[in-house]
């Protein structure tokens, strides 16, 4: 969004016109309703849950380095990795475009190129990340002034700005290797210039595709349904760093040690079946504590239910009037789990959820916990409908418009 728009907004200034600023607001509009259903609760939950990395600076040679170099890891001073910094062209195109930077044959147009080159300063700026490191003062660095906003102050590998790069880059370098190869006459040397640039992309790509494919596990296929036959029990187990998240995940499989950056609430979890973390008796005469057993009905139920004939003693399923039960959950909290109205939901220290009912209520029949978050609900809904609305009108514009050229085009030879 910050690309395109500010693109926009540039090429609005270059041509003198509006249009592209209109364009732009009305192509966000449309994609903030199609994409409703993931847009709005993200949204929320960036208001909820905001990440907060620490200030971090990359220098700019970091850039210059991973585009020129197929190199991994962090040789140079970065919060990132080569496959996170890196706009890769490889040595041999970076050698065409200094060969040819004077030539009239990378000059494009002034439409396209100053919006390309005002975007790609600030894509690098932004970029480097913080400049507080560089006792720069806060008014003078572009990323420290943004960084109260959504997406500016969770991004962790600030040089993923840098992928705008990509499109001036494929741009003037096609122009500078076709130069390159007019002025070269058909050589050895042609040849050698050619195979060693495919090979540099080539196998820079396949090395990044290989190195993740090739030590993977077998895939497994896994259905996925919306609701479980049965109550079923997740299996939580621990990862640790032998393994990936995405060797073992599947819908009765989950991860207690997971990749967890964000300001989520973390609740305490342990490996096993078990969703009871802890059972409490509270009230008069409380007594043995029944046996309980949590389950999932489904991706957003957790039903609880008494099964007295596990019980430790027959007084455990005959509670006093006025006893409650509080049961702690490998849960984490939040205020959109709903209970009965005679029960009551709240956290742990730990963020666990945590569900207090009266003893003869949880004996009686089996309690379900549900998660109902109405703006995912209604987001749902807003998406369904602007898709319905949009397929027509796209169909139509893409059945008709090529007729439409191709009409004009007739009227203009005439």
């Amino acid at each position: 969004m910050l690309w395109v728009g500010l693109y926009a907004v540039v090429l609005a200034f270059s041509v003198r016109s509006a249009a592209p600023v209109i364009f732009f607001g009305c192509g966000l509009l449309v994609a903030s309703l199609l994409d409703a259903g993931y847009l709005w609760p993200m949204l929320e939950a960036q208001a909820t849950f905001p990440r907060h990395p620490p200030d971090s600076f990359t220098s700019v040679l970091s850039l210059l380095w991973f585009a020129i170099l197929p190199m991994r890891g962090k040789v140079l001073p970065a919060n990132g990795n080569g496959h996170e910094l890196s706009v890769f062209i490889g040595p041999v195109l970076a050698w065409c475009l200094w060969r040819v930077r004077a030539s009239r044959a990378t000059r494009l147009p002034a439409s396209m190129r100053t919006p390309l080159l005002v975007v790609s300063i600030v894509s690098i700026v932004l970029g480097m990340g913080s400049l507080k490191g560089l006792h720069v003062p806060t008014w003078l660095s572009p990323f420290d002034l943004l960084r109260p906003l959504p997406g500016f102050r969770s991004i962790n590998v600030t040089g993923r700005f840098w992928g705008f790069l990509a499109l001036p880059l494929s741009l003037v370098g096609a122009a500078a290797l076709w130069t390159t190869v007019a002025r070269m006459s058909s050589t050895w040397r042609l040849q050698l210039l050619l195979g060693s640039l495919l090979v540099f992309q080539l196998a820079f790509q396949a090395e990044t595709l290989g190195s993740h494919w090739f030590r993977s596990a077998d895939y497994r296929d896994a259905s996925l349904f919306d609701d479980f036959e049965d109550p079923e029990s997740i299996n939580y187990v621990a990862v640790g760093e032998s393994h990936l998240q995405g060797e073992v995940l599947s819908p009765t499989v989950g991860v207690c040690d997971c990749y967890d950056m964000d300001d989520f609430v973390r609740a305490k979890t342990t490996p096993g079946t078990d969703l009871i973390l802890q059972t409490q008796a509270k009230g008069p005469g409380a007594g043995p504590l029944p046996h309980l057993r949590a389950e999932f009905a489904s991706w957003s139920r957790i039903r609880i239910q008494a099964d007295c004939r596990y019980a430790q003693t027959p007084a455990a399923c005959n509670p006093p009037p006025g006893s409650r039960l509080r049961i702690i959950l490998k849960q984490a909290f939040h205020s959109n789990w709903r209970v009965p109205s005679e029960c009551e939901t709240g956290a742990t220290g730990s963020g666990n959820l945590i569900l207090e009912c009266p003893a003869e209520r949880l004996l009686h029949s089996p309690l379900q916990l549900e998660f109902r978050d109405p703006l995912s609900e209604l987001s749902a809904r807003v998406s369904l409908v602007a898709w319905k609305a949009w397929i027509c009108p796209a169909a139509a514009a893409g059945l008709l418009l090529p007729g439409f050229a191709a009409f004009r085009a007739r009227q203009a030879a005439i």
